[in-house]
């Protein structure tokens, strides 16, 4: 009977041994097959944006004009992404950083968590935005990105809170790049923090507006581990980044920046 107990308990932990290392094994070829094909999406976007002549943003007084004719201003260098991934509406990229990835857009927030880009199954997913956001309409897109692994996705995102380290960081890098499918937009980051989604229930939307937008952003400044003098009126844009925060369970790194004004 001993015997049997021993030879149960050897076979139960050679058995999940084994299963530990076939996991550890597919997540890293997973890994290995996520890297090489955003590799091969970068290389795409970036010759096809070499030949390309760059288009600056509209004035604010020819916005309505641009938006009911978006589908002629819609630039060449998306034409290969879009035949890829008809979801793709823009690329993110902040300088000195992993991040420099193309941003797609579902018909909710769940499918793109375990999808790549082209579609198949991918544990550490593809970068997202918000599937309510109107990005051209508007004042708080959000973005969302997984943090599985170090150097991939949205983990850099977590250096901005670092106690150590987060302020320097956030001076370092201050400027995201968002640009969408027909103009460069550039961001500058005002708050950074975490939400410890055990202790609280927090909620991001897509707009604000009154008394709400003055609430909110008055709470992400308060919030944030990282102060700037950045002034903030009704009329501007926020993008918001969203990434777990990897040393609780249930938890959030938010990032919030402005956009910028044009010269």
């Amino acid at each position: 009977m001993k015997k049997r107990i021993i030879w149960f308990i050897g076979t139960l932990i050679f058995t999940a041994s084994t299963f530990y290392l076939g996991l550890t094994l597919w997540n890293q070829y997973q890994y290995r097959q996520a890297m090489a094909e955003n590799e091969n999406i970068k290389e795409i976007f970036y010759q096809e944006q070499q030949e390309q002549v760059e288009i600056p943003p509209p004035a604010s007084e020819d916005i309505d004009t641009e938006i009911e004719n978006m589908e002629m201003l819609i630039r060449d260098e998306y034409s290969t992404l879009l035949e890829i991934n008809e979801d793709t509406v823009g690329w993110i990229h902040i300088e000195g950083t992993v991040i420099d990835y193309p941003v797609v857009q579902g018909s909710d927030n769940d499918y793109y968590l375990r999808r790549a880009y082209t579609g198949s199954y991918l544990h550490s997913g593809t970068i997202f935005l918000d599937f309510r956001n109107d990005y051209l309409q508007d004042n708080n897109l959000i973005i969302y990105g997984h943090t599985i692994t170090k150097n991939n996705m949205f983990a850099d995102l977590n250096n901005y809170i670092d106690p150590d380290t987060g302020e320097d960081f956030f001076w370092r890098h201050n400027n995201i790049e968002f640009n969408n499918l027909f103009f460069d937009e550039n961001y500058d980051v005002f708050s950074a923090y975490v939400v410890n989604l055990d202790e609280e229930d927090y909620y991001l939307f897509p707009r604000y507006e009154g008394e709400a937008w003055q609430s909110y952003i008055e709470e992400i400044r308060e919030r944030s581990t990282v102060k700037s003098e950045l002034v903030l009126s009704e009329d501007d844009q926020i993008l918001t980044l969203v990434t777990c925060f990897p040393d609780l369970p249930d938890a959030r790194t938010i990032i919030h920046a402005k956009r910028r004004e044009m010269n």
